[in-house]
């Protein structure tokens, strides 16, 4: 779990040039991957006017802390927040409480929370609704939740891959208010290479859902989506993907010219493979979606 700079950038770009206020609670305490200096770099950028503190502490781990790296409090509270938490599942990083998300959170956790921020954990508990309904139950009406969660390229990194439909048909099944979503490509050395950023829309990945992505990129999902009055977390989505054709009666059409020319080909399988390994990859490239940003 870690903020690196593209997360860092994209959390500081979405904040639309306003401090973050109250409280935050991060699920997993995050490794911080750059210097103050570097933060306010970034944060000018962003027109993000940072919070003065008192003292800025460095990582409590010897490798970022030799890299000039800080402490996740002094980065979230330079963001506006003037309580900065944490839970895990054991006190192995020092979590400021002790929680297992598999299970309903006590009561007294119930909206104490402006900001809740899922920094590349909740792929590791097994019970997702269950840690969704937490999510929901701590976070105050008005509040944030932003997650930055693995997709595509993660095998064994967890339990879980998302896809970035996951979290746009949950949170809009359950009248989430959807602030900032994109996906995103990196590297494995993700806090020294540059990130690739990309805007969502649904629909706009259909095409590369069977072996789009093949670069030896990892790709990643940024969702910062609002609670609101309407906001629930039980309802269960069904994918849009298929609510989309459901609805329209959206059909994929192939091209009779196309659909010609295949089927002749059919009858010379080898060169049928090829023309079909062409038209999927010029597909592709025409609907690729293009990149925002690179941070």
């Amino acid at each position: 779990m870690g903020i690196a700079r593209g997360a860092a950038r994209l959390i500081l770009s979405s904040m639309q040039g306003k401090q973050w206020q109250g409280s935050l609670l991060q699920l997993g305490r995050q490794d911080i991957h750059f210097s103050f200096y570097e933060l306010e770099k970034w944060a000018r950028l962003h027109k993000v006017n940072l919070a003065s503190l008192p003292n800025v502490s460095l990582s409590q781990k010897e490798d970022l802390r030799e890299r000039g790296c800080i402490d996740d409090k002094t980065f979230f509270s330079a963001l506006g927040c003037n309580c900065v938490e944490s839970c895990d599942f054991s006190n192995y990083e020092n979590p400021t409480h002790v929680l297992d998300l598999n299970i309903p959170v006590s009561s007294s956790f119930h909206e104490n929370y402006d900001v809740i921020i899922n920094g590349g954990t909740i792929e590791h508990i097994f019970h997702l609704p269950q840690v969704l309904e937490n999510i929901g139950n701590m976070l105050k009406v008005g509040g944030k939740v932003i997650h930055l969660a693995p997709s595509s390229n993660h095998v064994e990194h967890g339990f879980y891959m998302f896809s970035p439909a996951f979290f746009f048909d949950y949170y809009t099944a359950n009248h989430w208010k959807i602030e900032t979503f994109k996906f995103f490509e990196y590297q494995r050395s993700h806090d020294v290479s540059p990130w690739r950023i990309y805007n969502y829309t649904p629909g706009c990945l259909d095409h590369f859902s069977m072996g789009g992505f093949d670069r030896g990129y990892l790709l990643g999902i940024f969702v910062v989506a609002t609670k609101t009055e309407q906001s629930g977390w039980n309802i269960i989505p069904q994918q849009g993907r298929y609510t989309r054709v459901w609805d329209r009666g959206y059909v994929v059409k192939r091209s009779p010219r196309v659909y010609q020319i295949m089927r002749l080909l059919k009858k010379v399988p080898f060169l049928f493979h090829v023309a079909q390994s062409i038209h999927w990859h010029c597909v592709n490239w025409k609907q690729r979606p293009r990149i925002e940003v690179e941070y």
